[in-house]
């Protein structure tokens, strides 16, 4: 599989996901670019993207914040750390 092929094969499973915010269906797929890479798995030195599903109504006026909390929360060690 090539990059091409790979990407779309990421954004076919991004937009058959749940809405990140509302768990409604997805419409669009949204893009997070963290300022820490390194959180969420990447090595040292290098970027990470993460896709996720968004519906028309939340894309609207998109809470980020909460996108980001949502992200933090479910890709990093911190759903280990809460009790």
């Amino acid at each position: 599989m090539n990059q091409h092929d790979a990407i779309n094969e990421v954004f076919k499973s991004t937009a058959n996901s749940p809405c990140i915010l509302c768990q409604g269906p997805a419409d669009f797929v949204g893009t997070f670019t963290p300022d820490s890479a390194e959180r969420f798995g990447a090595a040292s030195g290098k970027s990470r993207v993460i896709f996720y599903g968004i519906c028309t109504a939340c894309a609207q006026e998109p809470d980020f914040d909460a996108i980001e909390e949502i992200l933090d929360y479910t890709l990093t060690d911190k759903k280990i750390t809460h009790h």
